[in-house]
């Protein structure tokens, strides 16, 4: 989410919502954003930036797909420099975070994400639904 994004979203909220959003706040997301789409240890700058729009597609999606349906298999996945098992975990991480268990995580090592890859992915995940979940 960019600054600039953050603020047309502000500009927008329905009246009943309080309209001063602390300035430390917005700060706070910005930064949260630059590093979320700045290069890790395990991914560069534009995967976790891809990784990133996985997730708020995933948070945002009005039609969400059960747990057990990834979206690269019904043709839901989007266009961005990711492979698609990156891109079903990253969309069930974000949308059913509950449902992840011992052997989901462990089938995702055998599918071949690395596993510093599998923390930073979910780090990722969760800066973004955060300042998502602001919204």
């Amino acid at each position: 989410m960019t600054p600039g994004r953050i603020a047309s979203m502000l500009w927008s909220m329905p009246s009943t919502i309080p309209s001063a959003v602390r300035s430390d706040l917005l700060e706070a997301q910005a930064a949260a954003w630059g590093h979320v789409t700045s290069p890790g240890a395990s991914w560069t700058g534009a995967e976790r930036r891809a990784i990133a729009q996985t997730a708020i597609a995933a948070l945002d999606d009005t039609d969400p797909l059960p747990p057990w349906v990834s979206p690269t298999s019904v043709g839901r996945s989007t266009d961005v420099p990711l492979p698609d098992v990156v891109v079903d975990a990253v969309y069930r991480i974000a949308r059913h975070a509950s449902t992840l268990t011992d052997a989901w995580y462990r089938d995702q090592l055998e599918r071949g994400i690395d596993v510093f890859a599998y923390v930073e992915m979910v780090g990722v995940v969760v800066a973004v639904a955060a300042v998502d979940g602001f919204f």
